[in-house]
């Protein structure tokens, strides 16, 4: 399907939100074989494979010093994620639509946020309260939490441009060099966060 992008009723951020709030909402319980769960292993696996392509920061993490970095991500609450979210994908009429759910999967609520925010130098306050799905005060912890999601989405993009290249005669190296600079950006955001 060709993407046709649209100017008839463009969404605010806080519509865009709530319209992802509110689907995370009535999929946190459904899991179904037609969504691959995207848990911890599943997001290792496409590590391994990009790991060459990755800052020296997460090169040369063990297995288990990942794992115990990103566990508030793959411990939090899933739902089916959308996984393609932006305002093309919701139509607005009366009620709200979401199309497109060929990159969808069972996996942490907050990487749907991530997915939209992940080229972004500034994070929101309101994102971060719904990312949290708590309406209160953002504080260090989620600052941190959604920094992580967003490394974890950014890295899933080079992923999928390396496995691209396989079937385009592309190279992505662009890509790849964008989502390699955010990653190094949120890392070091990361760890200013932690040590304030």
């Amino acid at each position: 399907m060709e993407f046709i992008p649209h100017q008839k009723n463009k969404l605010r951020l806080n519509e865009i939100l709530d319209v992802i709030y509110e689907f995370h909402k009535e999929t946190e319980n459904v899991q179904s074989n037609i969504f691959i769960t995207y848990d911890f292993n599943a997001f290792y696996k496409e590590l391994v494979m990009i790991r060459t392509y990755l800052p020296p920061i997460l090169k040369s993490q063990t297995k288990k010093q990942l794992k115990e970095f990103f566990a508030e991500i793959f411990d939090s609450k899933y739902s089916i994620i959308h996984g393609d979210f932006h305002e093309d994908q919701i139509i607005k009429n009366k009620n709200y639509y979401l199309i497109d759910f060929i990159s969808s999967f069972y996996g942490p609520k907050i990487l749907d946020y991530a997915y939209i925010f992940k080229y972004d130098k500034k994070i929101k306050k309101q994102v971060l309260i719904c990312s949290a799905g708590e309406k209160k005060i953002p504080n260090k912890e989620m600052v941190s939490k959604f920094l992580k999601s967003l490394v974890i989405i950014l890295i899933s993009d080079i992923f999928w441009c390396v496995n691209r290249r396989k079937y385009e005669h592309k190279s992505f190296a662009t890509q790849i060099l964008k989502a390699n600079r955010a990653i190094n950006r949120n890392m070091a955001a990361i760890i200013d966060t932690i040590s304030n």
